[in-house]
């Protein structure tokens, strides 16, 4: 009876995940000053993740027309201790904040957290764009050498 309550609630979270991020994701464009620029990206690989703490997640890996790759992380968390955690865990990979933005419209307590930031990569001199994302109890991670490829995987993230 227990496993028989773990695997429901498991494919709920995987129900949940797949839901809130499914708005957008067929149209996936980006936003350059308020118009739509037509760049559109193919989605490439879809899969289930396990992160830091043991929280199970999903990701995917996109392609822009030029080849350029970005991968989003994403999971929404039982609690806000820890969404804060994960995000400190994948800040710990930038080696460069570039901007963090909050929003705190409720009262002191922040609800929504956008950084974006660089890493270092082998494969790269340049490194690779990193955008860390919390709305709520929902965490994003988007990487790619690309920040304007990593800007339109932000786009498809359902508000």
């Amino acid at each position: 009876m227990a496993d028989l309550l773990k695997g429901i609630a498991l494919c709920l979270l995987h129900t949940s995940l797949l839901t809130a991020q499914v708005n957008g994701f067929e149209n996936c464009g980006a936003k350059a000053e308020g118009n739509l620029v037509s760049h559109a990206l193919k989605l490439d690989t879809i899969g289930d993740l396990k992160l830091p703490g043991g929280h199970h997640g999903a990701f995917r890996i996109y392609e822009a027309a030029d080849g350029t790759t970005a991968r989003i992380a994403y999971v929404r968390l039982p609690s806000l201790k820890d969404a804060t955690q994960l995000i400190q865990e994948w800040l710990k990979l930038a080696t460069k904040v570039e901007s963090r933005e909050h929003d705190t419209k409720r009262g002191q307590l922040l609800i929504n957290d956008r950084i974006v930031a660089r890493r270092k990569v082998v494969k790269s001199s340049k490194g690779e764009s990193m955008l860390i994302r919390r709305d709520a109890l929902n965490c994003y991670l988007i990487e790619s050498p690309s920040m304007q490829v990593a800007l339109q995987v932000e786009d498809t993230i359902a508000p």
